[in-house]
């Protein structure tokens, strides 16, 4: 479909060119710095998408667009409930499928193959000294691999299950009959993040192939560290390729075809031969179109009438995206908000109104705002009364601001937990052992200390409103904030009480640690993106300032508010239940 195309009738797939560069493999070193990376030569293979929704469709490839123009709310919700179905069928399966492989402090991904326990993965994930490794599966429980096969040159590696325990049933990725896969054709890419702890089920993401030659296929399945080696696969559950590199964009994304792949490892293990393949999920629909959700213009009105945008300041800085629950409360992402500087409301149709915070919850990173002009009509959301365990792998959309553009996305996990960060605050104290109080000793540039403007010989008196009289106590006032929050410093310098506020920093090491380093590469994440229980993840690409707005099924049922541009391939969102839950708490 053309990019001009009104808006208001159909959806255009944006096209424009970006260079790739530095491509870097997407195994996990743990504690290598980020200056460690070797880049790897440029490759060129066209063009990149950005997918935009409007009005009526959200699609993902032009047959789409040619099978169905305009879909009706009644037609959509029907294709809807068959493409999750379908996309839970292909998703389970891979899950049980996909391992992590760990050797010493290395982190990769690889792929169950047959039902004696082959696993295909990337040869740079696995160091050449190493003759074993340990498979992590899904569910946690470990099991150890001999390295069979290691080769350098095409990057593939093949290991084999010393033995598993007796009532686990392996179950292998379906594999062959092979071919040249072709561009457009849509895919799910499975691995394992190496900033996870083992223990996580690994985390899929929906996409397409960008660009099919021989040696290479790109994707826009938005890859990271610890991925290499995992499978990507198509629709009907067939094992198309392995993850090999990442580059700068969310779209460099590439991966080893599975023809070129069988080649290498055929004097060991002959994939082509019909006895080793498991059968197809969904076998001769990986090229049909209708096999991928159709949204209806029911979506694009919620996230239109439901989406705010939020200005601070004189100039209008600092905009963030809320979601309205009814006439009166909207909802956003605390931490992007700036305290103590007035909050503007604006509306999908051009209306504003001034709105006050009176409610917020730092372990959520959420904020209630009344307004002061209530939206007169506005329905109040209900909770969804939905068991999340049946929405994992479901299709949904992200709203990405007021003028209906929204961005698609595959639910990859519910009811997660989201672990901690330790924050730092770059500055030195001490206990004044004449008068008993705490004072600075020294500042650290760019830290919180620094932002807060504290200065040598400054006494701490307070850190969010918690009052600080030892050590300890600044310790436990910072252990219950996470970086990204903001806090509160009340201190005293030459007599004169003064106070200020800052961004609680992350730890400046963590920043050069190889998974951070890669997360931003591909855009900014939420500086807040840490220590959230019970939230869903998913793989829409949202800045950290479209955060607050609204995640709808494809029924146009909002379930969940977006609250953190999590990392490369991850955005959180806090299920509707828990924001009503906190609204009705509200006197």
């Amino acid at each position: 479909m053309n990019g001009d195309r009104n808006p208001e009738h159909a959806v255009g797939l944006l096209m424009g060119r970006k260079k790739d560069s530095a491509f870097l493999p997407c195994a996990h070193e743990v504690f290598r710095s980020s200056s460690s990376l070797k880049t790897e030569p440029t490759l060129h293979l066209g063009r990149q998408r950005v997918f935009v929704a409007a009005a009526l469709l959200i699609v993902f490839c032009k047959s789409l667009v040619a099978a169905a123009s305009v879909v009706s709310e009644e037609s959509s919700a029907s294709l809807s409930q068959e493409s999750s179905a379908s996309l839970s069928e292909v998703c389970v399966p891979l899950r049980a499928a996909t391992v992590r492989l760990v050797c010493g402090t290395d982190f990769s991904s690889g792929v169950i193959v047959t039902g004696e326990g082959h696993i295909l993965s990337v040869s740079h994930g696995l160091p050449k000294d190493l003759r074993s490794a340990t498979v992590v599966f899904f569910d946690g429980v470990t099991a150890d691999a001999d390295i069979l096969l290691r080769d350098p040159n095409a990057d593939v590696a093949v290991l084999k299950l010393k033995s598993v325990a007796p009532a686990r049933d392996l179950k292998p990725v379906s594999t062959g009959p092979f071919g040249q896969p072709v561009k457009g054709l849509n895919v799910i890419a499975a691995g394992y993040p190496g900033r996870e702890k083992s223990g996580f089920s690994p985390v899929m993401r929906l996409g397409e192939l960008l660009a099919a030659e021989a040696t290479v296929l790109r994707s826009s399945c938005t890859l990271t560290a610890g991925d290499s080696g995992g499978p990507l696969i198509d629709l009907s559950g067939r094992l198309i390729g392995l993850h090999r590199q990442i580059g700068l964009g969310a779209e460099s994304n590439h991966h080893i075809p599975i023809e070129r792949i069988v080649e290498v490892i055929k004097p060991l293990l002959d994939l082509s031969d019909s006895s080793q393949r498991q059968p197809v999920i969904n076998p001769g629909t990986s090229a049909l179109p209708r096999q991928l959700p159709v949204v209806g213009d029911a979506v694009t009105k919620t996230c239109r009438q439901r989406t705010v945008e939020i200005f601070q300041g004189e100039n209008q800085e600092g905009r963030v995206l809320g979601t309205l629950l009814n006439q009166e409360w909207v909802v956003t992402k605390l931490s992007e908000l700036t305290p103590e500087v007035p909050v503007l409301c604006r509306f999908h149709d051009g209306s504003q109104s001034s709105c006050t915070i009176r409610k917020s919850t730092v372990a959520l990173d959420m904020c209630l705002l009344k307004l002061e002009m209530p939206r007169e009509g506005v329905a109040p959301l209900e909770s969804t009364g939905t068991d999340e365990t049946g929405l994992l792998y479901s299709p949904m959309v992200a709203s990405t601001g007021t003028a209906g553009v929204l961005r698609f996305g595959l639910l990859t996990r519910v009811q997660h937990a989201e672990p901690v960060l330790v924050g730092k605050l770059g500055a030195v104290l001490e206990i004044d052992d004449v008068v008993k109080v705490v004072r600075v000793k020294d500042v650290a540039p760019n830290s919180t200390a620094g932002i807060a403007r504290l200065q040598t010989g400054d006494q701490i008196l307070a850190v969010n409103q918690q009052s600080i009289g030892r050590l300890d106590d600044v310790g436990a006032a910072l252990n219950k904030r996470q970086p990204g929050d903001w806090l509160s410093i009340q201190f005293e310098r030459d007599t004169t009480r003064q106070s200020a506020f800052a961004r609680f920093q992350h730890d400046p090491g963590e920043r050069f640690e190889r998974t951070e380093f890669l997360d931003g590469r591909s855009g900014r994440v939420s500086e807040r993106r840490s220590g959230f229980e019970d939230v869903f993840q998913h793989d829409a690409a949202l800045r950290p300032n479209q955060c607050g707005g609204p995640l709808c099924d494809l029924s146009g049922r909002i379930i969940a508010i977006n609250i953190a541009r999590r990392a490369r391939e991850s955005t959180l969102a806090i299920p509707l239940n828990q924001v009503l839950t906190e609204l009705q708490s509200e006197p």
